[in-house]
């Protein structure tokens, strides 16, 4: 007797329709952060991140230091060796305001316009970001060049870095993730090192354990997480502020990858969303202005 089809959720075939968006990521990136509720959101988080710098630059202890080269700048280090400098002559750093409400609406205005303006690139093989996206540059999962759709991914990727500056909201979303649970296997660690040796970024320190923590760092920094929630609402063509739900996570998981070829740790990330932060994680796409 021949078996009846099974057919499918309609809820997961809906989301199956929606997936591997085809046209471009940054056309969708524009028109989310352009659409009020998200804008709002922005805004919120951005005020947010002002005030965190607030509160850092409080609690530090700065030494004043003159310059040879600057004669003109007043220039201050705080404790870990970073250096504060102004023209201003009665500059002082633990004077730090954070931004109005109404001046973090207009310097977003101003980032989005300018972003959305222009896509400087060269022909060099340098890491893309928010500056520039490099026409020879390579894949660093797979040692090869991007194809016009990953490309486009890419761009959208680097262009939000511009827009979302959410530096210092590593701790805003951190309840949507479990770091332990990011695997870290032999092929992450040796190309870690050689991006590390390749970009001389100052790091001395090349065993796994510190190889794994910088991993980490990057990869669930404010900045990064919020891209790579962007990332996700493209795969789904998501415009406005359309809900991203459990299903959508889900589908993501199984699929992203696959659709896209797209790994820029994306593996590590979905494995960082478990069970009992999913709840936590799907608040946080759909309410950090993503």
């Amino acid at each position: 007797m021949e078996k009846a089809p099974q057919l499918k959720d309609p809820d997961i075939s809906s989301i199956e329709a929606q997936a591997d968006f085809e046209g471009n990521d940054s056309e969708l990136l524009f028109e989310r952060v352009k659409d009020s509720v998200i804008k709002a959101q922005i805004i919120d988080m951005l005020c947010q991140d002002d005030m965190v710098e607030a509160e850092r630059i409080r609690n530090l202890k700065f030494t004043s230091f003159d310059d040879p080269d600057r004669p003109q700048m007043r220039c201050f280090k705080d404790q870990d060796g970073m250096i504060y400098m102004s023209k201003n002559p009665d500059y002082d750093p633990k004077n730090y305001e954070p931004r109005t409400r109404e001046q973090i609406e207009i310097d977003l205005a101003e980032a989005i316009e300018q972003t959305a303006g222009k896509t400087s690139i060269d022909l060099s093989e340098d890491q893309p970001d928010s500056e520039c996206i490099p026409l020879n540059w390579k894949m660093t999962w797979n040692s090869e060049k991007p194809t016009v759709k990953q490309m486009s991914i890419i761009e959208a990727h680097e262009k939000g870095h511009a827009i979302r500056t959410y530096d210092r909201l590593r701790g805003h979303f951190a309840r949507g993730f479990d770091t332990t649970k990011m695997e870290y296997g032999d092929k992450d660690f040796e190309m870690d090192v050689l991006m590390r040796k390749k970009d001389d970024s100052g790091t001395k320190d090349f065993s796994r354990e510190n190889m794994r923590a910088e991993t980490i760092r990057y990869l669930f920094s404010g900045t990064e997480i919020a891209e790579r929630m962007s990332q996700l609402k493209n795969y789904f063509g998501m415009k406005g502020s359309k809900k991203f739900t459990s299903e959508h996570l889900h589908y993501a998981r199984d699929h992203y990858i696959v659709d896209t070829g797209m790994d820029n740790r994306m593996k590590q990330f979905f494995q960082a969303v478990t069970p009992e932060t999913e709840g936590a994680f799907l608040e946080l796409i759909n309410s950090s202005g993503i």
